[in-house]
C-alpha cells in the first residue's frame, strides 16, 4: 500500500517509450497515486500504455529536457518531486526507503545511486558506475535548468544534500544502434551548448581529451574488469568525446 505520509509526486518525460514505460511506472505505483507523464507526442503506444496505468498524461511539444520536466511540476499535487526517466526503474530497496522517508526541511534534496545497464548488461566499473544523481527535491525551492542537454538541478548555497542507499536501475541503451542514434543527437546539442558558452575546440580537445577519457575510464576506473563490454564502453566514450569537440570545431 502507498504511504500517504510520503507526499511524493513522480514526474517523467517520454517520447516513444512503449518498450520501457510500463515497467518504470509500475515500479513506483505503490509509492504514490500522483504520477505525471509529460509526453512530446509519441507516435507509438506510449500514450495508451500510460493511460491504462492511470497516470496523468500530458502532451506538450518538445521544448528541451529541463523545460519538459519543469512542466510536470505544475501538474504535480505534491511539492516533493521524484524525477525519473522512462528508462529508469526504482529498485524495491529504494521504494521502501522512499516510503519511510522523513522530510526535515523543504531545502533538502536527495542524491540517489544508479546502476547502469548497456544492452541489458550491468556495467559495474568504468565511467558509468558508480553514479549518483539528485532526483528527489521540493519544487518550491528547486527546478531544472533549461540547457539543451545534460540538464541539472538549480541548487542554492544552503541546499542540504542527503544521499540515499537504495538504487535506480538505468537501462540506458538497448543496442549499439540505439547508442549511436542518441550519441549523434547529444553531441550535436553539446557542441552547440559549448559554442553558446564561448568555448573553443583545439587539437588538444579533439585528440588528447578522448585518449585521456579512455585511459581514465578503462584503467583508472577499472573498466577492464567489465571484460569486453568494459572495453567497448571505453571506446564509445572515446568516440563521444572526440565527436563533440570535432563538431564544435566545425560550428565555432
Amino acid at each position: 500500500m502507498r504511504n500517504p505520509a510520503a507526499n511524493i509526486s513522480v514526474v517523467l518525460i517520454t517520447f516513444n517509450e512503449e518498450n520501457k514505460i510500463k515497467k518504470t511506472i509500475e515500479a513506483v505505483s505503490s509509492l504514490t497515486d500522483d504520477i505525471i507523464v509529460i509526453d512530446s507526442f509519441s507516435t507509438d503506444n506510449t500514450k495508451a500504455i500510460c493511460e491504462s496505468l492511470g497516470v496523468t498524461f500530458i502532451q506538450k511539444a518538445w521544448s528541451g529536457y529541463g523545460s519538459q520536466k519543469n512542466t510536470g511540476h505544475a501538474y504535480a499535487k505534491h511539492d516533493w518531486i521524484l524525477s525519473i526517466d522512462a528508462d529508469e526503474v526504482v529498485s524495491a530497496e529504494l521504494l521502501q526507503e522512499l516510503k519511510n522517508l522523513k522530510f526535515n526541511s523543504e531545502k533538502q534534496v536527495f542524491n540517489i545511486p544508479f546502476k547502469t545497464y548497456f544492452c541489458n548488461t550491468l556495467i559495474r566499473y568504468g565511467g558509468w558506475n558508480p553514479q549518483f544523481h539528485i532526483r528527489l527535491f521540493n519544487k518550491k525551492y528547486t527546478e531544472w535548468d533549461t540547457l539543451a542537454v545534460h540538464e541539472t538541478l538549480k541548487l542554492s548555497a544552503d541546499t542540504d544534500i542527503v544521499t540515499l542507499t537504495g538504487t535506480i536501475h538505468h537501462y540506458s541503451y538497448d543496442s549499439l544502434e540505439d547508442y549511436t542514434s542518441k550519441s549523434e543527437k547529444y553531441t550535436d546539442l553539446f557542441a552547440q551548448r559549448l559554442k553558446e558558452r564561448g568555448k573553443k575546440s583545439t587539437w588538444v580537445k579533439i585528440y588528447l581529451s578522448p585518449l585521456f577519457t579512455f585511459i581514465k575510464e578503462y584503467f583508472f576506473k577499472l573498466g577492464f574488469l567489465d571484460g569486453a563490454m568494459g572495453f567497448k564502453i571505453a571506446c564509445l566514450n572515446y568516440n563521444y568525446t572526440k565527436s563533440k569537440y570535432s563538431k564544435l570545431k566545425k560550428i565555432q
